[in-house]
């Protein structure tokens, strides 16, 4: 099997959580070497959060941390100690690259700051990913990923027109900046072959999450327009959303662009007598009369399994899709042929399922990954590699 294409490539791991573990898991899964530096006293809070396996918690058992935290070393360092603090500056001096997302100024207060790790090693490159950034008025504001989605304003657009705003069950922007910090992390690999020199970055996860409200913010830069919450609905479409079918709970997502579309749908659904209505005739007037029209949406869907909808209106050239559970991703037929899905063996969780990357490179096949570790695992293999005496 080809290496992978980060193959070589040394980072020290000083995250918790998901934004930055889930950067790292992205790296090592294409071959990067992971050690993810950790404390007995201080261990990643993800842990600790539930489920745990058989619902026995442990340290080692959470279901979380092994989803984000395959394909890693793990180490157990008290920076506190002096022994500690050096192990992790060998450890600093031994990598290519320093990723860290603790509360601004903790790696400072243990000599482990850019500054302080570019005097170990000249061409480190060094990543602090954060709530709000490392810079500005509000640099030091202490938050998790669930809270950057509320300062972002996704809070303010999620949700029905008549009621509260709805918080963010997903930590979302958890999982969108590392996405950024994957790509400028690479731009600044590049950047250090051809010149030899290394980099800060400096990434605000509630910024990585603003990009996906471009045209919401265009829209009030330029027409003083304020967006609001409008449920499952599309100010371009119509109808826009999902809808209930045969059995508990099922659901399908149906999209309906344009006029065009309109009359796939109609003839999908064999012209049923309110489909030629005048109040549906155009996508404006389809508009005016949208509470009527998904009423009547649903009375035909839930005729149906979503399967049964989805092949319908597919057929037709309508988008539309199951709303799929959990477990019916690990029976999805597209993610199977892709292998999306693969096996790992755990010392106490047993065999789990993993995510292989949602790309594939022509000539680097997917890798062997590692399962997550339990806290402290590889003492013994890890700082043989790093330079200085390990005891």
């Amino acid at each position: 099997m080809m290496k992978g294409i980060l193959n070589g490539v040394k980072i020290a791991d000083f995250t918790q959580a998901v934004a930055g573990p889930l950067t790292t898991r992205y790296l090592g899964a294409q071959g990067a070497t992971v050690v993810k530096v950790e404390c007995h006293r201080y261990p990643d809070s993800v842990r600790f959060v539930v489920p745990y396996k058989d619902d026995i918690p442990g340290i080692d058992r959470g279901t979380q941390f092994a989803f984000y935290n395959f394909s890693k070393y793990s180490v157990s360092i008290d920076m506190s100690k002096s022994l500690g603090n050096d192990v992790a500056k060998r450890l600093v001096a031994w990598s290519d690259v320093v990723i860290e997302n603790m509360s601004p100024g903790s790696m400072a207060r243990h000599g482990l700051d850019y500054d302080s790790c570019r005097q170990i090693r000249p061409d480190i490159i060094y990543l602090s990913s954060s709530s709000l950034g490392r810079e500005g008025p509000l640099a030091s504001y202490a938050a998790w990923g669930y809270h950057h989605g509320p300062l972002a304003g996704f809070s303010h657009l999620t949700g029905w027109p008549d009621r509260m705003p709805c918080a963010d069950s997903i930590a979302f922007t958890d999982t969108v900046a590392p996405s950024f910090s994957v790509i400028a992390l690479l731009g600044a690999l590049l950047r250090r072959r051809r010149t030899g020199e290394g980099a800060y970055i400096d990434q605000s996860q509630t910024e990585a999450g603003l990009y996906f409200l471009g045209p919401t913010l265009l829209d009030w830069l330029v027409n003083g327009e304020t967006a609001s919450r409008r449920g499952n609905r599309d100010p371009q479409k119509a109808p826009h959303g999902v809808f209930p079918c045969r059995g508990l709970e099922k659901w399908v997502a149906i999209t309906v662009s344009n006029d065009e579309e309109w009359r796939r749908f109609s003839d999908a659904l064999d012209h049923q007598r309110w489909l030629s209505e005048e109040r549906f005739a155009t996508f404006e007037t389809r508009k005016q009369h949208e509470d009527e029209l998904e009423a009547l949406v649903s009375g035909w869907t839930v005729r149906h399994t979503p399967e049964e909808v989805t092949e319908i209106l597919q057929s037709a050239g309508v988008p539309a899709g199951p709303v799929a559970l959990a477990g019916d991703l690990f029976n999805d037929p597209q993610l199977a042929h892709r292998g999306h899905f693969g096996k790992l063996e755990h010392q106490l969780i047993g065999q789990y399922s993993h995510e292989l990357p949602s790309f594939r490179f022509s000539r680097v096949p997917p890798q062997p990954q590692r399962p997550s570790p339990l806290l402290g695992e590889h003492h013994e293999p890890v700082p043989k590699d790093i330079p200085g005496p390990t005891d």
